[in-house]
């Protein structure tokens, strides 16, 4: 679905934006939007620029000198109606930013093709401005873009290219064998996640990072119309899939067992809940068209830093009650102490893209009781490192500002939460809905409870 948004003069100063775009409708994610001074302030004799947006990848993930797909930006002059001269830049970073970027040398249309020559993350911006006066109008989203030797022990989701905001899902989040595995609305939970094995003969196991089953043809059928289901691995050819990149960057995931089939939708629409299977290999039909995001280590840690954690409401922070050592402690809200209780060291892990939350006391990490991950008003509580076979022991950071993050569970759609919002020392830390927060700076009072400023620690 395309978005439209005019701006308008007002006190003499013209707001414009650009969006760059790419053509590969099955991303859905928005990168952070640049954050930068506009320069030169545009005039009032200055145009105004519609800007004609679609979706944006948040990360996109390449094979080493494969082709990419080319990014755009779009810009449509409304005011005055005969034509302004402007122009594109388009730059490159090895952060998140605008700050520091190099102008590309050349790259100055509507758009540019990536290289995938030299392995590491890239990003990329736009600028559009006016060559005559210098006049910045502004700048492009971020698009970041990965080029790595081969797709092994990479977590990915996989959207399709005929459907903007789907991605390949096992329904339910089931850990059930035989679940068909169908199309919904990216949501960040690990059953959207898959871990890519590379087996010696070049073929992929895609393996849910939720169940830990693998995408598999029902009952081995080399026939069309066979459901893709998730299934234990047992060395079979109809699990094993050749990723295969097309000219548009895009990839088809064809069966080892019979190169003529591949992965599609049932159907020529990306509609959630619209379910996946066998079809024989097109040229020409997008709905066996896949795009790779990657998930990346957004907050920066590795191998670990550590943190405190205030909330947002409250101003207390996340503690382990008494500074207990035990397993099964609960989480509470205390105020700042310097205590190595109220410090946690926050880890990535690679083969299903989440964090674990260590406390630095006691070595234990947060744990939702029980694993009752579906259950609104668990307790949160410190519990042995499983060695991330438990996803209840498994969090996801989404940043919104300055720091702040609201902290959601792998599954069950639960973020970290303080009961009631309650502003008194010793209030139990548990797990509850997730309520989204509102364009920022600002943070409704509804989910303030649930948002975090994370500092680390040196």
């Amino acid at each position: 679905m395309r978005k439209k948004r005019v701006f308008r003069k007002a006190a003499s100063v013209v707001l414009a934006t650009i969006m760059a775009t790419v053509l590969m409708s099955g991303f859905n994610s928005v990168a952070n939007a640049a954050s930068v001074d506009a320069g030169q302030s545009a005039s009032q004799n200055d145009p105004i620029i519609d800007h004609l947006s679609d979706y944006w990848p948040s990360s996109v993930v390449y094979v080493q000198n494969a082709p990419a797909q080319t990014l755009y930006a779009t810009a449509k002059v409304l005011y005055p109606e005969t034509s302004v001269p402007t122009t594109y830049q388009w730059y490159e970073n090895t952060t998140e930013t605008t700050k520091g970027a190099q102008a590309i040398e050349g790259a100055t249309t509507e758009s540019y093709y990536p290289s995938t020559t030299n392995l590491g993350t890239s990003y990329y911006f736009c600028q559009l401005y006016a060559p005559s006066t210098g006049t910045v109008y502004d700048f492009s989203y971020i698009a970041c873009v990965t080029v790595v030797k081969d797709l092994n022990k990479q977590v990915v989701t996989l959207s399709t290219l005929i459907g903007p905001s789907e991605v390949v899902d096992v329904p339910g989040a089931s850990v059930q064998a035989g679940t068909q595995v169908a199309l919904w609305q990216a949501n960040n939970e690990a059953n959207q996640r898959f871990y890519m094995e590379k087996n010696a003969d070049g073929s992929y196991l895609l393996k849910s990072v939720n169940s830990n089953l693998v995408l598999d043809a029902s009952g081995a059928q080399d026939k069309a119309g066979t459901p893709i289901i998730q299934w234990p691995d047992n060395g079979g050819a109809n699990q094993r899939w050749l990723v295969q990149i097309q000219s548009d960057g895009s990839y088809k995931l064809v069966s080892q067992m019979d190169s003529t089939l591949c992965i599609a939708l049932k159907s020529d629409k990306a509609t959630p809940g619209t379910v996946l299977m066998l079809a024989k290999v097109s040229n020409t039909d997008k709905s066996q068209d896949f795009n790779l995001t990657m998930i990346r280590d957004d907050l920066g840690v590795g191998s670990g830093k550590t943190y405190t954690l205030r909330n947002l409401e409250t101003n207390l922070y996340l503690d382990i009650s008494g500074a207990s050592l035990a397993g099964g402690a609960p989480a509470i809200t205390w105020k700042l102490n310097g205590g190595l209780n109220q410090e946690f060291t926050i880890k990535y892990v690679p083969s299903t893209g989440y964090y674990t939350i260590t406390a630095k006391h006691s070595g234990l990490v947060l744990d939702v009781s029980g694993n009752q991950i579906h259950t609104p008003g668990t307790q949160v509580i410190q519990w042995p490192d499983k060695g991330g076979l438990n996803l209840n022991q498994q969090w996801y950071f989404s940043p919104i500002f300055d720091g702040r993050s609201q902290i959601t569970q792998s599954v069950g759609e639960q973020a970290l939460d303080v009961t009631g919002g309650l502003k008194k020392a010793g209030t139990p830390v548990i797990v509850w809905p997730t309520k989204p927060f509102t364009a920022m700076p600002f943070v409704s009072v509804e989910n303030r409870n649930q948002v975090w400023t994370l500092t680390e620690v040196k």
